[in-house]
C-alpha cells in the first residue's frame, strides 16, 4: 500500500525503487497516510510510510534509511499579520540555524 502518484512522498517512494532495480507490487493506493497505516493495523498489508506513521496502530515500526532517502520540506507562515509569541520564537530559531539550501 502506498499513496497514488503525484504525492511528494510517493515521488521518493519510486525513485529510491527504481534506483533499486525493484518493481513493487502495490496493491491500494489510498490518499491518505493515516489510512494506510490504519489498513496496515487491520491486518491488510504492509506499507512503507513516513517514520511518524509507522506503528501508529498497534503495528510494528522499523526506520528504513538509503542513500538519497529525504524529504526537503518547507516552513510557511503568514505576513500580513503578527505571529504569537510561541510561533515568532520558533521562527526565529529556524533561522539561526541555518543556512538552508
Amino acid at each position: 500500500m502506498t499513496i497514488p502518484p503525484g504525492f511528494g512522498f510517493r515521488v521518493l517512494f519510486d525513485e529510491l525503487f527504481a534506483a533499486a532495480g525493484v518493481v513493487p507490487r502495490v496493491a491500494f493506493e489510498i490518499g491518505d497516510l493515516a489510512t494506510i497505516e490504519g489498513l496496515v493495523g487491520a491486518g491488510l498489508g504492509v506499507a512503507i510510510v513516513p517514520d511518524q506513521f509507522a506503528g501508529a496502530s498497534n503495528t510494528v515500526g522499523i526506520t528504513l534509511s538509503a542513500p538519497g532517502a529525504e524529504r526537503v520540506i518547507g516552513l510557511t507562515w503568514r505576513t500580513d499579520r503578527p505571529l504569537a509569541a510561541p510561533a515568532q520564537r520558533f521562527l526565529s530559531l529556524v533561522r539561526e540555524s541555518g543556512p538552508y539550501d
